[in-house]
């Protein structure tokens, strides 16, 4: 298109309420007025407990027993989106802006025939360019699309409607994806963990993707990494501030120290008889979250795995994909420092020398150009991530 667009994603807490519904009316009035055209993704509105949250709603079938099967919870997993999408159009209309609600699918999101965090094979943007062309906004649901053979509903899983609002900014050609939240910028650290992290300003598209991977939960890596293929600049925002938040580009870090990412629960085990390719290993992190990190010791391949009650579902996925039956290790976190690639095997050298001084045990370590992980005891994970930080901050 050659008309200047926005896509602009708004997560749960920010369509929670009337009140912050008319904060994102003031952020599309304020880019509208700027001359752009805007695109929006809506998340469902708030969390857990609030009446039309994603997790209120799929708890109508969790309770109920038994096992609930993928295309009834991607049917059920929808609905929230589609209810918000259709209260902030119809909010925005009020305010006086056309807007036409769509769902993943009817925007022309189109994925894989899996039902549960599926992958994009083909987006078709004709009826959204077109909406735009006309003037309208779209207010598309976020982290949905249609399956390629049958269009029964999939979801792109959790934290998708990060994902769908950099792909609707694929789709119209857009000059930059927003997404909005409820934090004015992304940090180094956990503030958590270190309450002063310095804020990002500016951040590489591959320094974000590995903080995101690893642990930092502002952003979803499958929207980074969307937004990396394609060259499209994304902007980490607040929905309750005018801050212009961290910009996510192909510029390189200025500062060889980026972040540190923190994973503070997994399990892990040696994966000593796979023959996956790195397809496989992709696919594998796309549906069931599963990471690997490779011990620069022993040179093992580790399996990561998401705690809680999904170990059952990684097992079932492995053994689909021809794998031995694994050994789980629990009670274990991932500590992960990001940096740039020069200055990577300097920063991981004084990492593993104030570790070894403080006595505090790695059970693997993963050094890769653009990142290196810790696999430690949970218990030891905020120590290890502090000692970290302390020693290391001068590289920031």
């Amino acid at each position: 298109m050659s008309e200047r667009v926005l896509s602009m994603k708004f997560g749960g807490t920010s369509v929670a309420t009337p009140e912050r519904r008319a904060m994102i009316v003031e952020h599309v009035r304020r880019e509208v007025d700027a001359g752009y055209h805007v695109a929006l993704v809506i998340s469902a509105m708030g969390r857990r407990g609030d009446p039309y949250a994603t997790d209120t709603l799929l708890d109508l079938m969790r309770n109920a027993g038994g096992t609930v099967e993928p295309r009834n919870y991607s049917f059920l997993f929808v609905t929230g989106e589609i209810i918000s999408a259709g209260v902030m159009a119809h909010t925005l209309k009020l305010a006086g802006f056309d807007a036409v609600s769509l769902t993943g699918g009817q925007a022309g999101v189109i994925t894989e025939d899996f039902y549960m965090s599926a992958g994009v094979v083909r987006l078709d943007n004709r009826r959204i360019k077109k909406i735009v062309s006309e003037g309208k906004i779209p207010v598309v649901t976020g982290g949905q699309g249609i399956t390629q053979t049958d269009g029964d509903f999939s979801i792109l899983g959790r934290g998708g409607s990060d994902t769908s609002g950099v792909l609707v900014g694929v789709m119209l050609d857009a000059e930059r994806s927003d997404i909005y939240t409820d934090v004015e910028y992304m940090l180094a650290m956990d503030p958590r963990v270190i309450p002063d992290a310095p804020k990002l300003e500016e951040i590489s598209f591959e320094a974000a993707y590995e903080m995101a991977r690893f642990g930092s939960k502002v952003i979803h890596p499958r929207a980074v990494k969307v937004g990396m293929e394609n060259h499209l600049p994304i902007r980490v925002r607040s929905t309750f501030s005018q801050s212009e938040g961290t910009l996510i580009n192909d510029k390189p870090d200025r500062k060889p120290l980026v972040g540190f990412s923190l994973i503070s629960s997994a399990y892990v085990a040696e994966a000593t008889d796979h023959h996956l390719s790195q397809k496989d290993l992709d696919t594998l992190e796309q549906h069931i979250g599963l990471l690997t990190v490779e011990d620069s010791r022993s040179g093992k391949l580790i399996f990561c795995a998401p705690s809680g009650d999904t170990i059952g579902e990684v097992d079932t996925e492995l053994s689909a994909h021809g794998v031995p039956p694994v050994t789980w290790q629990t009670g274990v976190s991932l500590v992960t420092l990001v940096g740039t690639p020069e200055a990577q095997p300097e920063i991981d050298g004084q990492a593993e020398k104030v570790l070894t001084k403080e006595q505090l045990p790695v059970l693997y370590h993963d050094i890769q150009p653009r990142r290196t992980t810790f696999v430690v005891e949970e218990g030891k994970a905020k120590k290890t991530l502090e000692t970290l930080y302390n020693a290391l901050n001068g590289y920031l």
